[in-house]
């Protein structure tokens, strides 16, 4: 399933992008 990983990876990044989007707003 090639297209749920890419999916999966897709997501991590944007809740990663996210977290770190709210530690700096924070900061």
């Amino acid at each position: 399933m090639f297209f749920v990983g890419l999916a999966v990876a897709v997501a991590l990044t944007l809740f990663v992008v996210w977290l770190i989007r709210r530690q700096l707003g924070i900061k």
